[in-house]
């Protein structure tokens, strides 16, 4: 059950982060701005707390290794991120999104 609820909040911030990208940063609404990085913050924290939470029920070290760095690299790369490469930023967090989904269908 968490493995399916970890594979659909990684699915619904790729798609979140992909129509914020596409559609929504491109108008000059705050409004707009304000509810799609209130909704990636959301599901950033629910993509951090469900990959902890399921690091405890995967044995294998190295398995919970793998989830405690995939679950806090999003916060790790928005960090380190400045305004010139933001584009680089955010395909490496699709990017990492991808195979936290691949990796837990895997397992």
């Amino acid at each position: 059950m968490l493995k399916i609820f970890f594979i659909s909040i990684s699915t619904l911030l790729i798609l979140t982060i992909f129509t914020g990208k596409f559609f929504i940063f491109n108008c000059n609404s705050p409004k707009h701005l304000t509810q799609c990085g209130l909704i990636m913050a959301f599901l950033f924290a629910l993509y951090t707390i469900n990959a902890l939470i399921l690091m405890v029920f995967i044995e294998g070290i190295t398995s919970k290794i793998v989830l405690l760095l995939l679950g806090i690299s999003p916060y790790i790369i928005g960090k380190l991120s400045t305004y010139k490469n933001l584009n680089i930023a955010t395909i490496l967090q699709i990017i990492l999104l991808i195979i936290g989904i691949l990796y837990i269908v895997e397992t």
